[in-house]
């Protein structure tokens, strides 16, 4: 069984980097997608089995808000596994960090490389 991984981020083609990048490391994961904090929210409700979540800090339907601020610790409320914050704002990912983020990517496209090691998968 494949681990399942949550990539919440608003922006589709940073998301379909992050899947290629995965699929190029050769790497299989199930990769559950949400664009927004409404989706973010739905998706973690019905995968219960998430093995990690990538987090975004601005998401498209909370632009002058950090949503994913608010939904890191939602989440961390009752999920164990590794969060993965990866604003290209630092002063976000600190914030992330702080909501209960394991890991920081300093610039989006590190994202896949340090999820297969938060799994170790590497």
């Amino acid at each position: 069984m494949r681990p399942k991984v949550l990539l919440v981020d608003d922006d589709r083609g940073v998301q379909s980097a992050w899947k290629l990048q995965l699929e190029d490391l050769g790497h299989k994961v199930e990769v559950i997608q949400a664009f927004t904090a409404e989706e973010a929210r739905a998706m973690f409700r019905a995968h219960a089995d998430l093995a990690a979540i990538v987090m975004d800090g601005y998401l498209s339907d909370s632009e002058r808000d950090p949503a994913g601020v608010g939904l890191t610790r939602e989440f961390r409320g009752s999920f164990t596994g590794p969060m993965i914050a990866a604003s290209s704002d630092s002063r976000v990912r600190k914030m992330l960090g702080r909501a209960g983020c394991d890991h920081e990517a300093e610039r989006k496209v590190y994202v896949p490389r340090l999820l297969l090691g938060a799994l170790k998968l590497q």
